[in-house]
């Protein structure tokens, strides 16, 4: 009989751990501007960088400090990381949104928009930005890519890129 329990308690637990970002939330940090009067967005001043070549082994690091946090960007040749409060969240294991088929892009850390996002109980980190040189004129400025990082525990990282004028108010 205990054991009948056990699938339906990890069925329960994955479910709540796969709860992915409300489109509100997804939206707000690529276009790094509130889409819905439920999201609050807070600015990472990001003036301050700290380089450092040795972050962690195999990883050269651009972080700034923020609130008592490490919170940056980590490169190695093996993967590339999320930096928050010095642990390091590989950008290839995020978990892509909306069309779940673009691959997750390179951050350049003192162009990006660093934040913090909440909406309710959520509560990320995001990072944004165009997609290098080509986003950052014309219409293609639309099309943008976002990091988004859960703060609640397990901690999870998402990606996602696309255009910010798909963006559907409820």
């Amino acid at each position: 009989m205990k054991g009948m329990f056990l699938p339906l308690g990890l069925s329960i637990a994955s479910a709540a751990y796969a709860a992915k970002p409300s489109d509100a939330l997804i939206y707000s940090c690529m276009g790094a501007s509130p889409m819905s009067r439920e999201v609050h967005l807070t600015p990472i001043p990001t003036n301050e960088s700290i380089d450092e070549d040795d972050y962690k082994p195999g990883y050269k690091a651009t972080f700034f400090q923020y609130e008592g946090k490490e919170i940056g960007y980590a490169q190695s040749t093996a993967s590339n990381a999320l930096i928050y409060d010095g642990t390091l969240y590989r950008t290839s294991a995020a978990t892509r949104l909306l069309t779940g088929k673009h691959e997750p892009v390179e951050i350049n850390p003192n162009l990006a928009m660093w934040l913090l996002l909440s909406e309710g109980k959520d509560r990320l980190l995001c990072v944004s930005d165009t997609l290098g040189g080509l986003g950052r004129s014309g219409s293609y400025q639309n099309v943008r890519y976002a990091y988004l990082l859960s703060l609640s525990s397990p901690r999870h990282l998402y990606f996602a890129l696309g255009d910010i004028r798909h963006y559907k108010k409820r």
